[in-house]
């Protein structure tokens, strides 16, 4: 093999590379919210009440998470994870999701200490979206 054969083979597997990393970084959407109250609806979830603030003290004090996975492959991973201020965890979980599917996560707010928190969704190892919100005593 020459040269030229050696640069083109190179140069083809660069790109196929590329190519990949670019695939499994951009075909994925999902869309997600934070809300005090989730209802079941068909196949999914209606939240209610979008907010970045929940109580310590209510009765059903909870922060639920909504995600709608519009576009990823089957059986991907994703973990959440729930941080306190100090980007301690919470609470931690792992899915395997699918195209379509609507998946509702939750934390329980009652009792945690006043503050800044944030919700974090890892999808195949890339952090996919953080969302902040306060923990009101």
């Amino acid at each position: 093999i020459g040269y030229d054969a050696l640069v083109a083979a190179a140069a083809d597997n660069m790109a196929a590379d590329v190519a990949s990393a670019l695939t499994d970084t951009y075909t994925r959407e999902l869309r997600y919210g934070l809300f005090r109250d989730v209802e079941q609806k068909r196949d999914g979830f209606v939240g209610r009440d979008e907010t970045s603030r929940f109580s310590a003290t209510a009765e059903q004090a909870r922060a639920n998470l909504v995600v709608h996975y519009t576009r990823v492959r089957t059986d991907d991973e994703m973990i959440i994870i729930w941080l306190d201020d100090e980007n301690r965890v919470v609470e931690e979980g792992v899915d395997v999701v699918q195209q379509g599917e609507w998946r509702l996560y939750s934390l329980s707010t009652r009792g945690l200490p006043g503050g800044r928190y944030t919700v974090v969704g890892i999808l195949n190892g890339v952090t996919a979206f953080e969302k902040p919100f306060v923990v009101e005593p």
